[in-house]
């Protein structure tokens, strides 16, 4: 009898037990719904809303800031004549470099796989920095191509160089100790920028506009169509089978490359000054100007409608954006600037300083108009 009595005293307790840990994970849960509700969204606006773009860091690089590629906390800037620098963004608000590569000629293209950065580093070609530990980058591999090279996109065991006069450079970094040559396609004017899709590469090719090569056998690269846009096609985005031009003095061209041969423009949206870059994040487009940065609301591409932007201290040459922060290389005033765009922002004060003009550059080979200057050195 007494041990049927402690058998029942312990399966109530153990009941109990269960009910009281049920209804202490059901309080959590609720608890937690709130902050899952308060969470910040990714930025998005319906046509005609605008958004708040809010000051949030910056670090003041040595150089020139140029491009920028943000992987995990760490942000990878191409400064120019500053190497490649690598700035730890774990605390957006306090920025710091935690250590940097130095080149021997300007640098003006990025692109970060796994271990490895891929640098464009104008005369000096293709830069493979093995950026493992960032606090001491190192070479381990360089290819130089004639030209000058000023993009780079790496897909597989290939870089595609946008090389300036020089055309595509497409290069096999399989063995990044020794990257090879295998093919290259000779752009008519100068490939700024270069983005591969699909077995397509989409090259920015400045004053021939929009370029499209198939590069299915890296080889024989052929051109399949192209689009020559009303400005200097500098950089380029290609998202679906729409490419987004940042057309240097005609702003942002939209162009329908649905059929690769018979590309056509669908939209466009000009500002005053010069357009250097674009990123595509769902229904907007970033993109950087020498006035800041822009956000375009393209879900209707026939109809691009701006809803912010955001006055940078320099010249806005590259952006990235990672969630609802936009990392902005903003020339040699400005660093590295860290942005947040949300519809409700309480603006954080910038603090003050004291800025000294932007430079003049000294101009291209194939300088444009005294009203229209390029933005690179004679050099190459």
């Amino acid at each position: 009898m007494k041990h049927t009595w402690l058998i029942g005293l312990r399966s109530l307790v153990a009941g109990s037990v269960r009910w009281l840990v049920c209804l202490l994970v059901g309080i959590l849960v609720l608890a937690a719904l709130p902050l899952a509700r308060n969470a910040p969204p990714p930025p998005a606006a319906a046509q005609g809303e605008t958004l708040e773009v809010e000051w949030v860091g910056s670090y003041d690089t040595p150089g020139v800031a140029f491009k920028v590629q943000v992987v995990g906390s760490l942000a990878y800037v191409v400064d120019w004549d500053g190497g490649l620098r690598i700035i730890d963004v774990s605390d957006p608000t306090a920025p710091t470099e935690v250590g940097f590569f130095a080149t021997t000629s300007w640098v003006e293209g990025v692109q970060v796989v796994g271990n490895l950065a891929y640098v464009a580093a104008g005369g000096r070609g293709l830069r493979i920095v093995d950026v493992s530990n960032p606090a001491a980058p190192v070479e381990v591999g360089s290819f130089e191509p004639t030209g000058y090279a000023k993009g780079v996109q790496v897909v597989g065991s290939f870089a595609y160089v946008a090389a300036s006069t020089e055309g595509l450079r497409i290069i096999d970094v399989g063995t990044p100790a020794t990257p090879i040559e295998v093919g290259f396609f000779d752009t008519p004017n100068e490939a700024h920028d270069v983005q591969v899709v699909g077995g397509l590469a989409y090259v920015a090719n400045y004053r021939e506009g929009l370029r499209i090569i198939d590069v299915n056998n890296p080889a024989a690269p052929t051109e399949v169509g192209f689009f020559d846009t009303l400005g200097d096609a500098h950089d380029v985005e290609v998202v679906g089978s729409l490419a987004y031009v940042a057309d240097w003095g005609e702003g942002l061209r939209i162009i329908n490359v649905s059929n690769p041969a018979a590309p056509f423009e669908v939209g466009s949206f000009d500002v005053p000054g010069t357009t250097l870059a674009v990123q595509v994040t769902g229904n907007l487009a970033y993109f950087t100007n020498v006035g800041g940065l822009r956000i375009i609301n393209v879900s209707n591409p026939a109809a691009p409608v701006e809803v912010g932007s955001f006055d940078t201290p320099g010249s806005a040459y590259g952006v990235q954006v990672v969630g609802n922060l936009v990392y902005v290389a903003d020339g040699n005033n400005g660093g590295l600037q860290i942005l947040r765009v949300r519809e409700d922002a309480t603006p954080i004060s910038t603090p003050t300083a004291t800025l000294t003009p932007t430079p003049q550059l000294t101009p291209h080979p194939h300088p444009r108009p005294a009203t229209h200057p390029h933005p690179h050195p004679a050099t190459h």
